[in-house]
């Protein structure tokens, strides 16, 4: 997957970021308050019981929520992107465009060539640990739901995916450490647990990172991760 696409929405590139988050959003410009908040319930959409905002007309906040206790806020930016993002996925898109360490994440991945290399990746993964299985779930509900608002957003395989939804603590850790890195870009071509013991091989030094992956994973991810089911890389089996 094309991770520098990761939250280019977000802050205009925020994915730049911070800075160039403004590319899409120019929410570097407009601080993380704003005006009017309006809510209305929204079940569904994956974790049930967030609140959204309705047609995020100008000058209004749109403030998601879970179970009716208020959650992040998305300042109205009048961008479409923007808006299909906070209406599709409102919990972790709000979340993320209102926490700069998210939108610095999407800068500093967005300043990487094109194609990005994960040596280039990586050290934004490194700086950024706590935001990167946030920013990749923003990235993959956007290609999912809003192509049409949001072109150029290419979401996740569906093993990746669900390791960032269902092991971020475990995904975070192991971006930010290279081997690991390496192990689990490698990991993304492999249908069984042999190719993954190959890319550990190859870097060993992740191995107790890839191998905390790899029980979540085999726990919350087997069908969608082949490769989770066999001997964890780090058990000597």
């Amino acid at each position: 997957m094309d991770e520098r696409l990761m939250l280019r929405a977000l802050v205009g590139l925020a994915i730049a970021e911070l800075a160039a988050c403004s590319a899409v959003l120019n929410y570097d410009d407009v601080p993380p308050s704003t005006t009017t908040t309006t809510s209305s319930a929204q079940g569904g959409g994956g974790s049930g019981g967030t609140a959204t905002g309705g047609s995020n007309s100008g000058g209004q906040t749109t403030t998601s929520g879970s179970g009716g206790t208020g959650g992040a806020a998305c300042p109205d930016m009048g961008d479409p992107c923007f808006t299909c993002g906070a209406e599709q996925c409102p919990e972790v898109y709000c979340a993320c465009v209102t926490n700069w360490d998210c939108i610095a994440l999407s800068g500093c991945v967005s300043a990487c060539p094109d194609p990005p290399s994960l040596d280039c990746l990586q050290p934004c993964y490194a700086a950024h640990t706590a935001s990167v299985s946030q920013g990749a779930l923003v990235n993959d509900c956007l290609g999912d739901n809003c192509s049409a608002s949001c072109p150029g957003f290419a979401p996740s395989t569906p093993c990746r995916h669900c390791l960032y939804q269902s092991c971020p603590a475990q995904m975070n850790a192991c971006l930010a450490d290279p081997d690991c890195a390496h192990i689990l870009f490698c990991a993304d071509a492999c249908l069984d647990s042999g190719c993954l013991a190959s890319c550990v091989n190859t870097n060993p030094g992740g191995e107790v990172l890839a191998g905390s992956v790899q029980q979540c994973a085999a726990v919350s991810c087997g069908s969608e991760c082949p490769w989770a089911m066999g001997p964890s890389p780090d058990s000597g089996g």
